[in-house]
């Protein structure tokens, strides 16, 4: 990432072997299009690439990338419950739907420890997209893309 129209950052990163160069301010919208162009020549699937707002996870490796530049692993039951939220965007799911779909790590998942399962989530995710809906379960509200 360099500054707007700074010529000598951009072909010196190029020279030195950068795939790609963006300027700032950086739009979120662009990077992701650009990181699913680079994923698919590669072999990968941009659908393996979820763009939240404070984050991007990479489902295949289960890796969350925060826009601070952390990162955080998901383990398989995130990864299979981020998946089931994103078969089913904006739909109400049940604790039972969720059980049922993305069973817990261990074998005594009961009703209640969804609630703390969502809440993980959604510390490691950084975001608010997954909401409680009171008295029915949990809904995934994607983020809208942004344009700036």
């Amino acid at each position: 990432i360099c500054r707007p129209a700074d010529l000598v950052d951009k072909v010196l990163a190029l020279e030195l072997g950068a795939a790609d160069v963006i300027e700032s301010p950086l739009n979120v919208r662009e990077l992701a299009a650009r990181i699913g162009r680079l994923l698919t020549r590669r072999g990968r699937n941009p659908q393996e690439l979820i763009v939240l707002e404070n984050a991007t996870v990479d489902l295949r490796s289960a890796m969350v990338m925060h826009r601070s530049g952390a990162e955080d692993q998901l383990s398989p039951g995130q990864v299979a419950l981020l998946r089931l939220f994103l078969a089913s965007p904006r739909k109400v799911l049940t604790r039972d739907d969720i059980i049922a779909a993305a069973p817990a790590e261990n074998a005594d998942a009961f009703d209640r420890s969804i609630d703390s399962r969502i809440v993980r989530l959604r510390r490691k995710l950084d975001t608010e997209t997954i909401t409680t809906i009171r008295g029915a379960g949990y809904r995934f509200d994607p983020p809208t893309p942004r344009t700036d």
